[in-house]
């Protein structure tokens, strides 16, 4: 009789989900905290476009805007793989790693559809 109970809580234990994936929060965490940037700079670049100070370094500015653009796109492509890897965990629940799924395209998208948004 015990074999069969330890044999039906194995299976119920297998089919279980433990915790969140740490994968999956990390992945949320590093979509979010680069699209918050992004969006603090996109609102930083339409409020000096209409007042620009005498005396500014455009070009410092707009390598500036290149780096933060390129890093944003790095972390989120990193995010995007770590969401996938926490969604891939068994045992694990999946919440986290699909919202860090759908956070990353959702700023990848709008990362590559910035051209048509602010034309040059």
């Amino acid at each position: 009789m015990q074999i069969v109970d330890y044999a039906i809580w194995r299976v119920r234990m297998a089919n279980t989900r433990t915790e969140h994936s740490r994968m999956g929060i990390a992945s949320l965490v590093m979509s979010l905290v680069p699209a918050a940037l992004l969006v603090i700079l996109v609102a930083l670049i339409l409020l000096l476009s209409s007042t620009a100070p005498p005396g500014a370094d455009e070009t410092g500015f707009g390598a500036a805007v290149i780096l933060l653009v390129l890093m944003t796109l790095l972390s989120e492509i990193v995010a995007l793989g770590l969401g996938i890897a926490g969604a891939l965990q068994h045992r694990r629940k999946r919440l986290f790693a699909f919202l860090g799924i759908a956070c990353s395209i959702l700023v990848l998208v709008a990362v590559f559809s910035q051209n048509a948004i602010f034309p040059a």
